[in-house]
């Protein structure tokens, strides 16, 4: 995951505010995040091979940098030979995390391991002993409890958890009640079970499949 930062070194995010918003969270993923610096980072406008402008932000504008600094380490620290995908992956985690500027505030809620210092990871060594990371997995466990739910194929289930998980993180009410997805299901009142899922219903973005299949569904 890779998160915004302005140039003070606060979160590309006002709460309330619908023109800044950031990305971050839930904090048990904020230990794979980076940060990099955003918004004015030169941003090509779609469909407009001319024209680049300077007001690329937020996550879509600090993806890239996070990309192109792995991409220079890598040229920078050729792989020893006989090493596994893997290793090679957590090599480059490991100099960008490492490297990393870790004086903001609230580092971890916000930023992660820290502010991308794409000069400074170049000094980091190829390291093959770190550990395998646990693989990432989107889900949103509480539409188990959602009636209908054991009928569905695993793919047409995985498809509607990945939406779900998508259409949470975007809905400030679902955050207020769900700050973080991963919630075993049976920890989370039913109150809010029932905001949660009339705020999934009420969703803007939600697709049709989904909106079909969350109208008909009740906890």
């Amino acid at each position: 995951m890779q998160n915004g930062v302005t140039a003070d070194k606060s979160p590309y995010f006002r709460s309330g505010f619908n023109g800044m918003q950031g990305n971050f969270g839930p904090e048990d993923k904020m230990h794979t995040a980076i940060a990099a610096y955003t918004p004015n980072a030169p941003w090509a406008e779609m469909g407009c091979r001319s024209v680049v402008s300077m007001n690329g932000g937020g996550t879509s504008a600090a993806t890239p940098q996070v990309a192109a600094a792995a991409a220079l380490w890598y040229q920078h620290r050729p792989s020893p030979t006989n090493i596994e995908r893997w290793q090679r992956v957590e090599a480059v985690r490991h100099a960008l995390f490492t490297s990393a500027d870790k004086t903001p505030p609230d580092l971890l809620k916000f930023f992660g391991k820290g502010l991308l210092r794409a000069r400074d990871a170049l000094d980091v060594p190829f390291d093959t002993s770190r550990p395998k990371a646990r693989k990432d997995n989107v889900w949103f466990p509480l539409l188990t409890l959602l009636t209908g739910f054991e009928e569905l194929s695993e793919a047409r289930r995985r498809m509607l958890e990945v939406e779900a998980a998508q259409l949470a993180a975007s809905s400030p009410e679902i955050i207020e009640v769900l700050p973080d997805p991963d919630v075993p299901p049976d920890k989370i009142p039913t109150d809010d079970r029932k905001r949660i899922l009339e705020a999934l219903r009420r969703h803007r973005a939600a697709s049709s499949t989904f909106h079909e299949f969350i109208t008909g569904a009740s906890l």
